[in-house]
């Protein structure tokens, strides 16, 4: 692979962690929370694209997620 496809790829990969980032916002914003659960059936996106939005959107402040019984809880 050259250095222009793996620039590609980067990029690439970032923009599709800000356009989640970006979905998972609105949800919380539109529902006031929202379970991990319910969020993985509401985005068609892996799970490990969901989880690493979360984790920038807590390390921000802008979610807070906290554990609720067998599942996680994100909140404004």
């Amino acid at each position: 692979m050259t250095i222009r496809e793996k620039k590609e790829v980067r990029d690439y990969m970032h923009n599709l962690l800000s356009v989640t980032v970006d979905r998972v916002q609105d949800v919380v914003q539109q529902n006031g929370s929202v379970t991990l659960s319910e969020l993985e059936s509401i985005l068609d996106t892996s799970f490990n694209l969901v989880l690493l939005a979360i984790d920038e959107l807590s390390q921000e402040n802008k979610i807070h997620i906290k554990r609720g019984g067998q599942d996680y809880v994100l909140s404004r």
